[in-house]
């Protein structure tokens, strides 16, 4: 593309040109040499006037100062301004030393532009050597990177398949085990019973009869059964989260907490149990899951008080957004069970959720160490996961987050 200077000057010189062969077409041709005049050759100032004007619009532009032709170029119109001045104003006959020296610098300058194509030639063939060597480099490294990112494709394709390979053997191994857990509670559960129901005869019948370690043994053993019923129950439920859970509906979650805190309402009398519950607001949850989590928080609450100090519950929510490990965020609905119990170490935050994990013995704190773990998994089906924060001597408080963006499901 041409600059504002460069038009400028080849329209002027276009027209001036044009210009002169119409005048001279029509007028008869002046005489060549006028000694008598500061330019003895005045027809040839118009061409000196031209590559003076091409010099000024070349040197102004610039880019003789980097560019190896634009250079040259620029020295072969300086050249040729010499010689043009040379040749108008000092050359008087012919063949004279001046005619002669004008003409040998024009040659110069003609000189002048063939050297500045010959070096921009020769510097524009070794730019594009350079250029094709890093082409080339540029597509030895592609081609070796597109080897390695084959490579890694069939890498993570195999890898996807085992994977996917090992969650259906997972998937169908939890089934199996889901079956197996159902079918192995149901059949024990009938010799548990018949256990439990032969100790109430022998206790009722014989028990006039038998001394006071046959009695003791009688209670062991339907204290046991009882233990072993209750265990199997809860293994029962953990099993059934995932594959007999219920539809996400749109619930009121004061109600769900507010009947759990009536089935419990033995309980929260004989420990005088204060439980407190704030607005837990209308959310799509699985409402039997969400009452089993309530039914676990708050009856862990009234198990592990402080000797002589009424328990004091308090349930709220709240709907707070957090980042995901894409980054992306992700809506929850908080429910935080506070209590002002026993509490434990920080450090076991972890292990409590662990199934048959216990931090006390059966002899201090009745139960089966599940309660939690069901707990978590219900929050996992929710989408969502449950902390706690503790301190030994001053309470816990357990915090649930479901994910607040569950679809509604159809019956």
């Amino acid at each position: 593309t041409w600059s504002k200077i460069e038009k400028r000057v080849f329209g002027f010189a276009s027209l001036f040109t044009v210009l002169s062969f119409i005048l001279f077409a029509f007028t008869p041709l002046p005489r060549a040499y006028y000694p008598e005049y500061i330019f003895h050759r005045p027809e040839e100032f118009v061409p000196g006037l031209l590559f003076l004007i091409a010099l000024i619009g070349g040197y102004r532009k610039g880019t003789w100062r980097r560019d190896p032709f634009e250079y040259w170029l620029v020295a072969s119109l300086i050249i040729e301004a010499v010689g043009q001045n040379v040749f108008m104003s000092l050359s008087g006959d012919l063949f004279d030393i001046e005619f002669d020296v004008a003409h040998m610098l024009k040659t110069a300058s003609y000189l002048a532009v063939l050297i500045g194509i010959m070096i921009s030639f020769f510097a524009t063939f070794q730019q594009e050597k350079k250029l094709t060597e890093r082409l080339e480099r540029h597509y030895a490294a592609l081609e070796k990177a597109a080897m390695n990112l084959a490579d890694e494709v069939a890498v993570r394709k195999h890898t996807q398949e085992e994977l996917q390979e090992r969650t259906v053997k997972l998937t169908r191994s939890n089934e199996e085990l889901e079956r197996f857990a159902f079918v192995a509670s149901h059949d024990l559960q009938e010799p548990l019973r018949k256990i439990r129901a032969f100790g109430d005869r022998l206790h009722s019948r014989y028990s006039d009869t038998l001394e006071d370690r046959g009695k003791d043994y009688i209670a062991r053993m339907q204290s046991a059964a009882t233990r072993m019923q209750r265990l199997i129950s809860d293994l029962l439920s953990f099993s059934q989260i995932n594959s007999r859970g219920n539809h996400f509906v749109k619930t009121d979650l004061n109600g769900l907490a507010e009947q759990i805190v009536s089935d419990l309402e033995t309980s929260i009398h004989e420990a005088d149990a204060q439980v407190t519950i704030l607005d837990l607001g209308t959310h799509v949850v699985d409402p039997l899951q969400v009452q089993q989590i309530f039914q676990n928080l708050i009856g862990n609450a009234i198990k592990y008080r402080k000797p002589d100090v009424a328990p004091e519950v308090t349930i709220w929510s709240e709907n707070i957004d957090l980042s995901t490990e894409n980054g992306r965020p992700k809506r929850f609905h908080k429910i935080t069970v506070e209590d002002n119990g026993i509490g434990f170490d920080q450090k076991y935050a972890d292990k409590i959720f662990e199934v048959f994990s216990r931090l006390h013995g059966r002899d201090d704190f009745d139960g089966t160490g599940i309660g939690l773990s069901v707990v978590r998994k219900i929050a996992e089906r929710h989408e969502g996961h449950v902390e706690v924060e503790s301190t030994e001597g001053k309470g816990a408080k357990f915090m649930v987050y479901l994910n607040r963006d569950l679809q509604i499901q159809s019956e």
